[in-house]
């Protein structure tokens, strides 16, 4: 994968989910957000992916992995039911680079982002908006992994009780 077209994947991933992006949004992409596109919609954008998993697709490129989860459709009150979204309707977006970016090529607004350390190893640091759905995991200066889910402004979507707002990552 080329600079340009890696560059167009991370803007998928950071500007299109949100309406004030890290990076300047182009194109298609724009239409990929959680709890409202459905499989079909990412398929017509994205093309076919490169596994199918169950209520997900995996999406690999030189320079990252991309896997988007999808709602399985059970009615809230059923194991695995936290949304009340169609079957195949976008639950949350995980991508994982293969080589860090560094967070200060990003335009990230500190004051909009809580910070947790801990997770993956106790060094790493999230950069957390729930507001957004976005989970950004930074690693010696560097994002290692972008996640994204459901924003507050969807709370009227979540099952009763589910316990669980925002399902973009877990530190």
């Amino acid at each position: 994968m080329d600079l340009s077209r890696f560059c167009l994947a991370v803007i998928v991933l950071m500007g299109v989910l949100q309406s004030d992006p890290i990076v300047p949004q182009t194109g298609d992409w724009q239409r990929i957000v959680p709890l409202h596109s459905s499989r079909k919609d990412v398929e017509k954008l994205l093309g076919s992916p490169s596994e199918v998993l169950t209520n997900s697709v995996l999406y690999r490129t030189k320079d990252e992995v991309v896997i988007i989860f999808y709602s399985n459709g059970s009615p809230c009150g059923t194991k695995g039911s936290q949304w009340r979204v169609p079957r195949d309707t976008v639950e949350r977006i995980s991508v994982t680079l293969n080589r860090g970016l560094p967070l200060s090529q990003f335009n990230i607004d500190e004051v909009k982002y809580k910070r947790k350390l801990g997770g993956h190893r106790s060094e790493d640091l999230y950069y957390v908006s729930e507001e957004k759905g976005e989970v950004l995991r930074v690693f010696n200066g560097e994002i290692l992994d972008l996640n994204y889910g459901p924003r507050t402004s969807d709370k009227d979507l979540m099952c009763p009780r589910s316990g669980k707002r925002n399902q973009a990552a877990k530190p």
